[in-house]
């Protein structure tokens, strides 16, 4: 098993994430991540630091309202697959998104033949139900519930800090959605009342 610490990044891992976040996203990516990091209250990512601080992997996913989460991916770097950090990776999300408050998370559904879509089965479960975003333009899978996952796949124990971190972290990422919502709304009126 490999050596490495895993711990929640935030905007100054940035330098460290961006190789991995590469990794995940392809050409997809669009800033880098800061756009993420700078919304942290709603995005996710965990860090996995070898030993001499260097980055093995990342897992992230974005907090959305009504205990509901989206999988943005994991990825670990080339050497290291099929050595369980991706899944460790996984589990200790499956871990956190419990303790912020997540019941349920969603997946964009990769091709069904190759690894990505055998790691996701073998971490998160068969797709149970696909939807259609509300934009229409993702097509996924909702997965099993977060706690399941953190339990199958052997989830740790965090410290009272960190579990404290995290708390405080729902408590956050509740206040954006309230304001998001407020504004949302706001625009909605505004549009029609004609200004």
């Amino acid at each position: 098993m490999i050596r490495c610490r895993i711990r929640l990044a935030d905007w100054r891992d940035r330098s460290v994430v961006q190789p991995l976040r590469a990794l995940l996203l392809g050409p997809y990516r669009l800033d880098g991540g800061l756009y993420e990091f700078l919304t942290w209250p709603t995005f996710h990512v965990l860090l996995a630091e070898g030993e001499d601080g260097r980055g093995l992997g990342i897992a992230a996913a974005t907090l959305l309202p009504n205990g509901h989460a989206e999988d943005v991916g994991v990825a670990v770097l080339a050497e290291l697959r099929r050595a369980k950090l991706g899944t460790r990776l996984r589990a200790a999300l499956a871990r956190d998104l419990a303790i912020l408050g997540i019941r349920q998370w969603h997946a964009d559904e990769p091709e069904r033949e190759g690894p990505a879509w055998a790691f996701q089965v073998a971490t998160l479960g068969a797709p149970t139900r696909h939807f259609l975003s509300p934009d229409g333009t993702r097509y996924g899978a909702w997965c099993r519930a977060v706690v399941e996952v953190a339990d199958a796949l052997g989830a740790g124990t965090l410290t009272t800090f960190s579990r404290e971190r995290l708390e405080a972290k729902a408590r956050q990422a509740a206040v954006k959605h309230t304001n998001l919502a407020a504004v949302q709304a706001f625009c909605v009126a505004k549009a029609a009342a004609g200004g």
